[in-house]
């Protein structure tokens, strides 16, 4: 196309020199010209026309105006980002906009989260977190801290309801961390046996079996059985057993020796 318009720029030039030269040898007036003004622009790649009148005889006349060259300016790099792309360097004319050298996109650099630090936010039944700042923005990353959940720390077991001989009781204890309760079941404590002695019924007591009772609830686990009074055994009057007398039929009397 700039090829074209030369062509053309030239073949209009000629026919106008040629038009100019024909009038002004013709002519016989001491011209007194105006200013040069433009005909046809000059551009960066193309020669302009140049005109210009005289105002006693108003023939004109034309020349070449030489083309204005490329002013070059530097299109500046801009820099990547973790989230934006970025230029290489460029130039281009000023003047016309052609481009000399074309900018090239650079890919965006993406975030560089490298040094995490711990947020010592760790429950005792989830791990905690922690946070890298980038090192080239200020945009900060979370995740998971693998393997800092902390676990219960519980306290001493206490009695909740307290065992018996015969039925099992409840502990409790609490995580001093996180407040969590936990229970277990005690087993009942079972009996503590203890024995009753038998007591050897008399002539004026009755006595007792033996049996057996709990030492720590009082339960009676064998009964004693009551066991009748013995006869009195008479020898000459004296019972052998507890010593009494026999004086007059059918009256007792306790002598002592």
């Amino acid at each position: 196309m700039k090829k074209i318009f030369k062509i053309a720029l030239t073949a209009i030039l000629c026919c106008l020199t040629l038009a100019t030269i024909s009038t002004l040898a013709a002519c016989k007036c001491e011209h007194e010209w105006s200013e040069w003004t433009t005909l046809i622009a000059a551009t960066c790649e193309t020669e302009g026309v140049l005109t210009r009148r005289c105002s006693k005889c108003e023939n004109t006349e034309i020349k070449k105006a030489d083309a204005l060259g490329h002013e070059e300016v530097t299109d500046a790099a801009v820099e990547a980002t973790c989230t934006t792309t970025g230029l290489t360097e460029g130039k281009h004319c000023s003047r016309c906009n052609e481009v000399f050298v074309k900018q090239e996109t650079t890919k965006a650099l993406g975030h560089d989260f490298t040094d995490y630090k711990y947020n010592n936010d760790a429950t005792c039944l989830t791990d905690g977190t922690k946070t890298a700042k980038c090192s080239r923005c200020n945009e900060t990353d979370t995740v998971k801290a693998e393997n800092t959940a902390k676990g219960h720390v519980y306290g001493e077991w206490a009695t909740l309801i307290a065992a018996t001989c015969e039925i099992g009781g409840v502990m409790s204890r609490s995580c001093n961390e996180c407040g969590n309760v936990e229970n277990k079941v005690e087993s009942a404590l079972g009996h503590v046996e203890a024995v009753d002695e038998a007591v050897e019924a008399t002539c004026t007591t009755t006595g007792l079996t033996e049996g057996k009772h709990c030492s720590r609830c009082n339960k009676v686990l064998v009964a004693q059985k009551e066991i009748d009074k013995i006869s009195h055994e008479y020898i000459d009057g004296k019972c052998t057993h507890c010593g009494t007398w026999v004086i007059t039929e059918g009256v007792e009397y306790a002598l002592t020796e």
